[in-house]
């Protein structure tokens, strides 16, 4: 059931298009997420549904009724910003209430409210602190909290997790996804973070310069990608463009990419192949004869090497200049020397088309 839809939604600052014709929809109950690098516009949906700002062209649409016309305070949506905008002044139980005072809740319906909340959320210990007072962690289970407290009909997050370290917005991330799964809020979720866009959300909105490259499945992003943009908008390494194809001299399909000549994947695809993407753990360093018919081998010199607690990254400089990753686990004691030439081994079975 199509819960919003955003149509043909676009927006001009002056002689900057921020939005360009963006159109999806959010499932009622669903996770959506809006993942593009910075500047691409997805703040600017935010502000836009939030009522904040007025879309130049297009239309938002709530259970099939246009709500452009209806103001922000009145459209009883929830919003977490970057910020977070904790009440410093405020203790936790006080923030938590403060959309529910607002809307003038029963005092009771209040205290029943934020107590359960206190219990989800595990804050029961920290009510009567001020927000300095608790972790950043904590502060963002607060956060969540008071806007889901006055039981907004769509939750909007506008990259809660980014001021966390690694460690930390690792673990919030499959709590936030919880927390919202359990409470059946329907929810717009807006990163830069690819990791933490897969991990929380159920679909994606692929974004680059005010226009969408892709909607998608969380799951499936990573096997129907429409377009070498989504990989990199993804985040990922080892993506080679296909520069040619042509045929042997036996009749079989052949691809050329920087890596070298690669038989045609064994499948129909339903639109031309753009190019490749090998997974970095999916590279052996073991000297093996290469095989056109099974296996590719192509020398790399090693540049250098991100140092990791379960697994290397070893970056390596191909013929072309071109580089590419590879991923071994820590465990492994002998590796290449800086400005070593190792022979680097794909298997074709290994490789992701689109």
């Amino acid at each position: 059931m199509v819960f919003i839809e955003i149509s043909n939604l676009s927006k001009q600052f002056e002689d900057i298009t921020a939005l360009d014709s963006v159109t999806f929809s959010v499932a009622k109950g669903e996770i959506l997420g809006i993942l593009g690098p910075s500047g691409c516009g997805k703040t600017t949906i935010l502000r836009i549904i939030l009522g904040l700002l007025s879309p130049t062209n297009g239309d938002i649409r709530f259970e099939g009724k246009s709500i452009l016309k209806i103001p922000a305070e009145l459209r009883n949506f929830g919003y977490i910003p970057q910020n977070l905008a904790l009440f410093p002044h405020l203790t936790v139980y006080q923030n938590i209430a403060f959309g529910l005072n607002a809307k003038k809740w029963e005092k009771a319906l209040i205290i029943e409210k934020v107590e359960s909340l206190l219990e989800l959320f595990e804050l029961e210990q920290q009510e009567n602190k001020l927000p300095h007072e608790i972790s950043g962690g904590q502060q963002q289970r607060v956060a969540l909290a008071r806007a889901l407290a006055p039981e907004p009909t769509l939750l909007l997050m506008d990259e809660p997790l980014s001021s966390l370290d690694t460690t930390l917005s690792f673990h919030l991330r499959w709590e936030v996804r919880k927390i919202i799964k359990t409470t059946t809020t329907t929810a717009i979720f807006v990163t830069h973070n690819p990791e933490e866009a897969i991990s929380i959300c159920d679909r994606l909105v692929l974004m680059e310069a005010g226009q969408t490259i892709q909607t998608i499945s969380s799951k499936e992003v990573f096997k129907s990608p429409a377009s070498i943009k989504v990989f990199q908008i993804l985040g990922k390494s080892n993506i080679f463009p296909v520069i040619n194809d042509k045929t042997d001299d036996t009749g079989a399909k052949l691809l050329q990419t920087s890596l070298g000549t690669l038989p045609h994947p064994n499948f129909t695809p339903d639109r031309p192949i753009l190019g490749c993407w090998i997974p970095e753990a999916d590279i052996s360093l073991k000297n093996e004869e290469p095989n056109l018919n099974n296996n590719l081998q192509i020398t790399g010199e090693l540049l250098g090497i991100v140092w990791g607690r379960i697994n290397h990254r070893l970056i390596f400089q191909l013929p072309d200049n071109t580089q590419i990753a590879v991923q071994l686990p820590s465990t492994q004691t002998s590796l290449p020397d800086i400005g070593e030439e190792v022979p680097l081994n794909i298997s074709h079975e290994k490789i992701r088309w689109f």
